[in-house]
């Protein structure tokens, strides 16, 4: 059995959304691996800690 997996970092919410939408129907993907947060500023590159958006 083969598994067709798709791999992804979205670069913003509005268009990477529909472009991996699009490739993942194309591809027939049977998995999609998304980042932890997607299609959200990377917050630990923050350069002061701040308790409420951790």
């Amino acid at each position: 059995m083969k598994l067709k997996v798709t791999i992804c970092e979205l670069e913003s919410a509005l268009n990477g959304w529909s472009l991996l939408k699009n490739h993942v129907k194309k591809e027939r993907s049977d998995l999609v691996i998304l980042p932890e947060i997607p299609a959200y500023f990377w917050f630990p590159s923050l350069p002061e800690f701040d308790k409420y958006v951790w």
